[in-house]
C-alpha cells in the first residue's frame, strides 16, 4: 500500500491556503495536510520545518506566502522582496535538504503587459514594478536552485474569503454610490480554489514527480479575458446590483502608483494539456465563488 504524499502549506491564512484547507477532506485519503499560517511558520525567519516532514513519505512544500499590496510594495520595497524574494532561498534550502518538492506562485506582473495575445511561459518576462520584480526574483531562484520544483503563475486571483476586488466590488454595491473601474487593462480572473484544485490534481498525476525534477514553469488562469470594469459589471449581476453604478476609467485617472500591465492574460494550455485539467471559464467560475460566499 503506497504511504500518503505529505503536504505543507505555507501561508494557510491566506486567500489561497483558505481554499487549500477547504479542499483537504475530498484527497484526504492519499494526501497529509500540514497548514502553516504565518504564526506557526514565519517564510522570513523560521528555518525548521522538521515537525512536518514525514520521513516515510514524499513531502511537497506548497508555499502561498506572499506581499501582494501591488501599490505599496512601491514604497515597501525590503519586505516585499524579504517575502517574496530572499525567502524562497531559505524554503529551497529547506526543500533541497529533505528532498522536498517545492511548489511556488507566482504572478501575471512578470510581464510588462505590452502585448495582445495571452502570454506562454516562454514569453520573455519584463516586470516594471517592484512587486513585479520580487515575484520574478522568487520563481527564478525557485527554478535555479531547487532540486525539484514547480512554479504556477496566475493572475487577477480572488475567492470567497479573504479581501480581493469581488469582496471589494460586492461591498461597495450595497453603498448605492457611483464606482469608477478601469476598463482598459485585460487579463484573466481566477477563482484561487479552481487554482488550489488544479495544484491537487497535477500532485494527484503520475506525471508530478517527472515535472517536478524538471524544475517546470506553468501558467494558470480561468478560461476568458476581460476588464476590471466588465468583472465589476459581471460581479454585479450575480448580486443584482444597479450596474449603473458602474463607470468604466482609463489607467490614467485611477493614478496609482503602481503602474498596471496593460494586457496580462496568461496560456493555460501547458498545465491544461499535459495533466489533462478541466479549466473553467471565469464566469462560471465568478458565480460559483459568489454562491460559496452566501
Amino acid at each position: 500500500m503506497n504511504k500518503k504524499l505529505n503536504l505543507i502549506i505555507l501561508g494557510s491564512s491566506g486567500q489561497l491556503g483558505k481554499e487549500f484547507i477547504e479542499l483537504s477532506n475530498q484527497y484526504s485519503q492519499d494526501m497529509n495536510f500540514n497548514f502553516l499560517s504565518k504564526k506557526k511558520f514565519d517564510v522570513t525567519k523560521d528555518k525548521d520545518l522538521s515537525a512536518y516532514l514525514s520521513d516515510g513519505s514524499e513531502n511537497i512544500i506548497i508555499n502561498c506566502s506572499a506581499y501582494t499590496k501591488v501599490d505599496l510594495a512601491e514604497k515597501e520595497t525590503e519586505e516585499a522582496m524579504l517575502i517574496n524574494g530572499f525567502s524562497l532561498k531559505n524554503i529551497t534550502k529547506i526543500a533541497n535538504d529533505n528532498n522536498s518538492t517545492l511548489l511556488h506562485f507566482s504572478t501575471d506582473y512578470v510581464f510588462s503587459g505590452n502585448t495582445n495575445t495571452p502570454y506562454t511561459e516562454e514569453d520573455k518576462t519584463d516586470p516594471h514594478t517592484v512587486y513585479g520584480e520580487s515575484k520574478l526574483y522568487g520563481e527564478n531562484l525557485v527554478i535555479n536552485s531547487a532540486l525539484k520544483s514547480i512554479v504556477i503563475r496566475t493572475s487577477w486571483l480572488y475567492s470567497s474569503m479573504s479581501n480581493n476586488f469581488v469582496s471589494t466590488i460586492i461591498s461597495k454595491s450595497s453603498e448605492n454610490e457611483r464606482l469608477n473601474i478601469v476598463n482598459d487593462q485585460k487579463g484573466s480572473p481566477t477563482y484561487a480554489r479552481d487554482l488550489a484544485e488544479a495544484v491537487l490534481k497535477m500532485i494527484s498525476s503520475d506525471k508530478f514527480t517527472h515535472v517536478a525534477s524538471k524544475n517546470s514553469l506553468y501558467h494558470y488562469s480561468n478560461l476568458g479575458i476581460t476588464s476590471w470594469y466588465e468583472f465589476a459589471c459581471e460581479i454585479f449581476k450575480c448580486i443584482n446590483a444597479d450596474i449603473s453604478l458602474l463607470k468604466p476609467i482609463k489607467t490614467h485617472a485611477y493614478n496609482a502608483p503602481a503602474k498596471r500591465p496593460q494586457y496580462s492574460a496568461l496560456n493555460s494550455s501547458k498545465i491544461r494539456d499535459y495533466f489533462n485539467i478541466e479549466i473553467p471559464d471565469w464566469k462560471d467560475s465568478l458565480k460559483e465563488c459568489i454562491h460559496n460566499m452566501q
